[in-house]
This record gives structure tokens, sequence and C-alpha cells, in this order.
């Protein structure tokens, strides 16, 4: 993946040195893959933990890597017997998505 760059729901992320943390309701990482634009995109559930969820973004060599991170800020206890449900909507798309995209696509994920 070659040109990498992540961009949220907010608009496009500023790294510190190879890194980001921030929170945000989705997150689209691309690149060009054989000449051509195509990324990845993850929108966040309205209902899970920590909404919107932290992600955290990797662009260096050789680590490339973005996820949302609910646990970012600080540890979630669950007692004996609870469950803990995450929601998340993925797109493998061609091109590269902008902060517009992402919200239609929240939007219509979050009803």
């Amino acid at each position: 993946l070659a040109d990498r760059a992540a961009t949220s729901s907010d608009g496009p992320v500023t790294l510190e040195g190879t890194a980001y943390r921030g929170k945000h309701t989705a997150m689209d990482y691309s690149g060009v893959i054989g000449g051509e634009p195509a990324g990845i995109a993850i929108l966040d559930h309205p209902k899970n933990l920590n909404a919107p969820s932290p992600w955290y973004v990797i662009i260096g060599k050789p680590m490339s890597y973005f996820s949302p991170a609910v646990l970012c800020y600080g540890p979630h206890t669950l007692a004996a017997g609870d469950s803990l449900t995450l929601r998340y909507r993925v797109f493998v798309h061609p091109g590269r998505w902008d902060a517009d995209r992402l919200k239609q696509e929240v939007a219509r994920f979050a009803r």
C-alpha cells in the first residue's frame, strides 16, 4: 500500500510522528495498490462503548495499521456474567473516502 492516508469523519488526520489517536464516528485508511487508490472504512455504531470510538492509526515503515480502540483511554470492567457487544460496519472500497462520504455512511448505519 503506497501513499497511505487516514481520514476521519471529521477530516484528514494529522499524525504525531507515525501515529494518531482521536475519537470519531468513522475512519478511512487508504492508499494506492497497483496504481489505483483503494481503502478500508470502518464505521462506529453510536451505541458502542465510548462512542464515538477512539481510533489508533499507524502510518510508518514497515507497519501500517488502523483500528477502533474502544479501551484506548482506560479500562472497562465487566462483572461476572456480563457481556459487551460492539458494532462496526466495514467497507473495502475503490478510491479514497472523505469526511462527507464517511458521515453519509454513518448516518445510514446509525438508524
